[in-house]
């Protein structure tokens, strides 16, 4: 994540610089036109009219020089943003999940180039059982389309959408399937970068709500 910080602060002083190069041609070419009329308006014996065109030439080389320079900016600017979309990016993130039965530690290892999505989820239950999973899926802007799948359990797995909610946590909604009753589980919780793990709280974690395919079906009949 701090490698999209960096890229945005080039972004913005690469922005910042060509704003001010715009803003310093209009201020030159409006010297350059005050330069004109004073030219045609000075008397021809002024001994200082002989130095208005020198000047308004190097007014109008200024101007193509700013030019040149901000188109040279702004395509260092898309060619820097068209690299970084083709980098890869790495997200590292921790949850903790509060149960019943204890404490599950969760790592979510993501690998974002362009707009797709790869990775793993670990998660650690309690008495020290360790999960893996295989993660895909999209992420644009500051959110992330989550699918994840038992590396050997074809039936474990669910999905999850998280979305930047500040610079250091990600908020997010998890959807899993109990694969020997049907119900389907959804959760709330907050991930945060590993470094900054000790961060999570408890009431971060919320239950949303369950469907039980078996009740729905009895209440349609």
């Amino acid at each position: 994540m701090n490698g999209d910080n960096s890229h945005e602060s080039r972004g913005s002083i690469l922005s910042a610089v060509s704003d001010w190069l715009k803003l310093l041609a209009l201020i030159v070419l409006a010297a350059e036109s005050i330069l004109g009329v004073a030219y045609l308006s000075t008397d021809r014996t002024d001994p200082a009219r002989k130095y208005y065109f020198p000047l308004a030439i190097g007014f109008l080389a200024l101007i193509v020089a700013g030019l040149f320079l901000e188109r040279a900016l702004s395509t260092r600017r898309s060619q820097a943003h068209a690299t970084h979309e083709g980098l890869p990016r790495q997200f590292f993130l921790v949850t903790r999940w509060y149960f019943r039965s204890g404490i599950t530690e969760e790592e979510l290892n993501l690998t974002v180039v362009g707009h797709r999505v790869t990775g793993t989820r670990k998660t650690k239950h309690p008495k020290g059982k360790e999960t893996t999973y295989d993660v895909t899926g999209w992420y644009h802007t500051s959110t992330f389309w989550l699918e994840y799948h038992h590396q050997t359990d074809i039936f474990g797995g669910g999905s999850i959408l998280l979305d930047q909610f500040t610079n250091d946590r990600l908020s997010g909604m998890l959807l899993s399937k109990d694969c020997d009753t049907g119900i389907m589980q959804c959760r709330s919780n907050m991930w945060f970068p590993s470094n900054l793990k000790k961060n999570h709280r408890q009431e971060y974690f919320q239950f949303i709500g369950k469907v039980n395919p078996t009740e729905l079906s009895a209440s349609a009949s």
